[in-house]
Order: C-alpha cells, then structure tokens, then sequence
C-alpha cells in the first residue's frame, strides 16, 4: 500500500534546452540549488522509500515545451510559501546556468563533443556524494552540501531554507482551507 507523489518542476522553452550540454548543464545545478535544500525541506519520513522506486538525482524528462526535473516529492506543495521558494531557487538555477556560472564547478572537455555526459567534469564539489546524498536523503550531508550552496545563494533565499527546514507546515492552514467538523 505505499504511495507517493512527486512534485516534478515543468520548465518552458529556454535556450538552455536546446542541446544536450544545457539540459544537463541545468539538471546538475537544480540538482546542487534545489535537491539539495529540499533534501533538508521535505519532513516526510517516506521520502527516503519514494527516491528508491524514483526521484534519484538528476532526474528528468525532455519534453517538447522544454524539461521536467523530477527529482523532488511533493512536498513543497505544502505551503505557498514552499512554492515560492522552490520556484525562486529554480529561477535562480536557470540563471544561474544561462550565465554560464555553472563553470565553477563543472568543465567540458570540447574535442570528445560525442558524449557529453562522459565529457565533462566536476571539480566544484564531490559529484557522486552529491548524487548519494539526494537518493539516500541524507540530511547530514546536505547540510555540508548547503555550505556550497550558501556561497552563491542571495541570502534570502538561504535564510528562508535555514527557517522553512525547521518549520511545520500544516497544509490546511497554509492554504486557508477550513475544515469542518462532520
């Protein structure tokens, strides 16, 4: 009987989704901007079980109006105040890419151009710790992970993840849905 949703983002058509090189040049850096805050976001005891049937790093889809990231569960559905945050961390990634500054992390060797998956490499950060940490929801080492992300977030956004990951947040409140008693 076990069951889950994700909470996948549906990014529209973008210069960055034209080629290979930005699809995954994005999806690496949602992975570091948004999986990993949401590995410390996302409450849910089950969250650990959903990532082992999907939800792994790096998850995505390429759909004709651009990509779909599905790593994340649905979680941040929670609150509008959740989807504020998962939205503006996801505009800042697809900046954050779009300014090419994913460069300070990852490098692409230009004369193997057949494989860009095999060709480029990440000197940023542990690559495969990052993935392990995401498909294992490994708070522990999100939170070394969050040093990194801390250094290129506006502080804004890195106060909301630090408040909003020891916050409890109950749906029918955040929403203003009554319930009525039956």
């Amino acid at each position: 009987g076990f069951r889950t949703a994700g909470g996948h983002i549906h990014l529209g058509n973008s210069d960055l989704f034209q080629d290979s090189k930005g699809i995954l040049n994005t999806v690496r850096m949602l992975d570091l901007f948004v999986a990993i805050p949401s590995v410390l976001l996302d409450q849910d005891i089950t969250q650990k079980y959903r990532r082992k049937i999907y939800g792994h790093a790096g998850s995505h889809r390429i759909p004709d109006h651009g990509l779909e990231y599905r790593c994340l569960g649905n979680f941040w559905l929670k609150s509008p105040r959740l989807v504020e945050l998962i939205y503006d961390l996801t505009a800042y990634t697809i900046n954050f890419v779009e300014k090419q500054k994913n460069k300070l992390f990852w490098i692409t060797d230009e004369e193997f151009d057949e494989n860009v998956d095999q060709t480029t490499f990440c000197f940023g950060y542990d690559a495969n710790l990052l993935q392990t940490c995401i498909n294992t929801c490994d708070r522990r080492k999100a939170e070394k992970f969050m040093h990194i992300v801390n250094c290129h977030l506006p502080k804004d956004l890195a106060y909301k993840i630090e408040d909003f990951s020891e916050t409890n947040f109950d749906f029918y409140h955040e929403w203003g849905i009554d319930c009525l008693d039956s």
